[in-house]
């Protein structure tokens, strides 16, 4: 982590490093005896004196004494040490975080990076608050949180590790006398006595459902808070640095920040991702973030108790309540019937917490759905037919629910998170009697509060711990997270040969060259989908392949048309493995032509990673734009094409600087082509820790990006170990997410 600060007095940070040390070095001694504890401190101090200067015998010494110990011995020291420099990172941690309250504290420009310092920056260059909200209305920031292997630590270990962090806070009260202090260090060592004693790393492989649940542990102990605060200090910046020069002007920052992951969706060489796995994930992230609004929900019932003789709330959230209240009654007696009568009773004359008392049935009738499929073993997943029956047999369990589902609105434009306009009372649909259709019907919920507070003088109330719910939900929705999927290019490839060979009219698929093969799925993708398709034909492969497009297709449905990001193809050599892609979706209805009018419910990323794909990029992408039926699917998807870069293949391939050049003019060939071709584009990095992969402070990062490459969107990997450096705690989440969205402020001032 990179903290720019000059002249900062450490002290403070080796007095907690020494502090760390100590009660380590107590509970060894205590629990594993004087011989662990000695060899752990020959090992220390002889490095010590290493570092201070290098002694070639003494060097051979503590290499032979490390080869004389025993292995139960040698175990327990190279755990020591592991565990001193997790306790070290977490001292370090939180002394950047103190630095950076104090240095708020004490006014004055804030460190490189933060909001203050990049909106002054901006100030000072003339930007005006008019072009700072055309900036803001292009932005788009997607973290990806993947899996890998070089991330061991279990999340019992990193919740323990958190728990060190909260207390060694505790120690920065300056009001604290001797007695407290002492209580506050020997909690510290209870807690480090109880992590000497817990394994760090999994026994056993861990399965993907385990690392599903890892991913969460991020969100739930982190992201949820650190999300609304980074929109807070954005907020504070813009007031602090522009309004007092411009108070006539107001800016209103979209919800620009969204978050996606791999874990549950990446197949590509892991034959434990199924189909299974996908809809278990997304049916577990669901049932996460609805928890997390439900539990809000109540916390936001207890502070909103404003009596509806003190104040008069707006007709639009009236006319909802009424809406509710007539609902509920209709439905009383019923299965899945409200069980808080005598709260609505209780609260008939407290209009908010009579709302929020429906928002939260509601919320737990959609959870009540995802709990169900969850306990039942996805009770209704089944490998069968590509061609999928009619649109509203797929629907939401709500009969309410419309069959054609419109392609993500938030992809059409950057901004499109920003709170709409709201309707009139007239045009608010009767609630579904599973709950909420989708997270819009919630927002519209949470937008009729916020606008009726704001209407009876409250705005200081609507703009505090509701307008936190409401960030909440435009980034996370009802899925979570934008769950990529990822496969190989030849799987797709080999089950679209599988299935037009077993057409009425088949097709040898291998005989056709790359011309003729982008001819016949364009063709395959104007007609309706094939029908008759005999499954028992067809390779367990191929069948399984085409189940992910189900599961999709169901999804999306059941839980929200934002709960898949793009279906990425490692591997993509020629224009046709996206197309190919593309008419397995069809099969399952995801795109295609209705009448005259084509749809795509999947938007799909070209992965190229290798020196080799890089530098075939411009003919696979000026084929694939060229094409009219990919053009007109990409138009009816939003326009937006996402190509993602991969830098550890490339890296391999031809080392550092060779990968760092090759992906240098792979991005200015793609803004070419996007240019030439009039068509939006994201890039996607597929970055790891190390610079090898791509890595280092992202701020900077985004930054070195080519100039002009960058339109205001941002997507890219965090792998492995750089998840819990980065998210184990809101405080660093907060900081982290900050810098690399003002990396991505820094370097779209040219489309101002």
């Amino acid at each position: 982590m990179k903290f720019m600060l000059t002249d900062i007095d450490d002290n403070e940070l080796r007095a907690r490093v020494k502090l760390f040390g100590n009660l380590l070095g107590n509970v060894i001694q205590k629990q594993s005896g004087d011989q662990v504890f000695e060899a752990i401190e020959t090992l220390r101090t002889g490095y010590i004196e290493l570092r201070k200067q290098d002694d070639v015998n003494l060097r051979q010494r503590l290499m032979d004494y490390i080869i004389r110990l025993d292995p139960e011995t040698l175990t327990q020291v190279v755990r020591a040490f592991s565990l001193y420099f997790s306790l070290v990172n977490i001292a370090e941690e939180a002394f950047q975080h103190r630095q950076r309250r104090h240095q708020v504290h004490e006014g004055g420009t804030l460190w490189v990076g933060s909001f203050d310092h990049t909106l002054k920056e901006f100030h000072h260059q003339g930007i005006s608050l008019k072009q700072l909200q055309k900036l803001l209305s292009y932005l788009s920031y997607t973290p990806v949180f993947t899996a890998h292997p070089t991330e061991s630590k279990r999340r019992t270990f990193l919740e323990a590790l958190r728990r060190i962090f909260v207390i060694t806070e505790k120690l920065y009260n300056p009001q604290l006398n001797k007695t407290e202090r002492d209580v506050i260090v020997q909690d510290l060592e209870t807690k480090i006595q109880i992590l000497w004693k817990t394994n760090e790393v999994r026994e056993n492989r861990p399965k993907v459902e385990d690392e599903i649940k890892n991913g969460l542990y991020y969100f739930q102990e982190s992201l949820f808070e650190a999300v609304p605060t980074v929109y807070r200090y954005l907020e504070n910046a813009v007031e602090n640095v522009y309004q007092p020069a411009e108070n006539k002007t107001t800016v209103q920052i979209p919800s620009f920040l969204h978050f996606g992951s791999w874990i549950g969706g990446d197949r590509d060489g892991n034959p434990y991702v199924t189909p299974e796995t996908t809809q278990y994930a997304v049916l577990f992230h669901a049932r996460t973030v609805l928890l997390m609004y439900i539990n809000r929900i109540t916390q936001l019932s207890k502070l909103l108790s404003y009596s509806d003789r003190m104040c008069k709330i707006s007709a639009d959230l009236n006319h909802s309540i009424q809406t509710d209240s007539l609902f509920e009654a209709e439905s009383a007696g019923t299965t899945g019937a409200p069980q808080f009568n005598d709260n609505m009773e209780r609260f008939r004359n407290e209009p908010y917490r009579h709302k929020l008392y429906f928002m939260k049935d509601r919320l737990n009738r959609n959870l009540n759905l995802i709990e169900t499929q969850l306990a039942g073993g996805n009770p209704d997943f089944v490998v069968v037919a590509p061609a999928l029956p009619a649109p509203a047999t797929l629907a939401h369990p709500c009969a309410a629910v419309a069959p054609a589902l419109p392609a993500p609105a938030t992809f059409a434009r950057p901004c499109a998170a920003v709170a709409p306009a709201l309707p009139a009372p007239t045009t608010f649909a009767r609630p579904c009697a599973a709950g909420y259709l989708s997270e819009k019907e919630f927002l519209q919920d949470l937008y009729l509060i916020r606008d009726s507070l704001i209407q009876h003088g409250d705005a200081a109330v609507a703009k505090a711990e509701l307008q936190d719910l409401i960030r909440l939900a435009e980034t996370f929705g009802f899925y979570l997270v934008h769950l990529d999927l990822r496969q190989e290019s030849t799987r797709h490839t080999a089950a679209v040969k599988e299935i037009l060979a077993l057409l009425t009219d088949p097709v040898d698929y291998d005989k056709l060259n790359e011309e003729q093969r982008l001819a016949l799925l364009g063709k395959r993708l104007s007609n309706n989908p094939s029908p008759n398709i005999p499954l028992q034909s067809l390779t367990p492969e191929t069948r399984e392949t085409l189940a992910v497009f189900q599961v999709m297709a169901k999804m999306r449905n059941n839980i929200s048309p934002q709960i898949f990001g793009n279906y990425i193809i490692s591997m993509t050599h020629e224009a046709s493995h996206v197309m190919e892609v593309l008419y397995l979706a069809h099969l399952c209805e995801l795109a295609g032509k209705n009448g005259t009018q084509w749809y795509s419910h999947i938007r799909i990323s070209p992965l190229f990673e290798t020196i080799q794909d890089l530098h075939r990029i411009e003919p696979v992408l000026e084929t694939l734009f060229g094409n009219k039926v990919y053009n007109a699917l990409l138009k009816a998807s939003g326009n937006l094409q996402e190509i993602m870069l991969g830098y550890s293949d490339s890296c391999k391939d031809g080392g550092i600087l060779s990968s760092s050049w090759s992906l240098y003019k792979a991005q200015i060939t793609i803004k070419g082509l996007a240019e030439k071709f009039r068509i939006q584009y994201r890039l996607f990095h597929g970055r790891g820790g190390t610079i090898g992969r791509g890595g280092g402070p992202t701020h900077e990062s985004i930054l070195s990006q080519p100039i002009g490459t960058i339109q205001g969107q941002i997507k890219f990997t965090e792998q492995g170990e750089v998840l819990s450096y980065k998210y184990s705690n809101s405080e660093t989440s907060t900081y982290e997410l900050s810098m690399g969205i003002t990396g991505l402020m820094k370097a779209c001032t040219y489309l101002i």
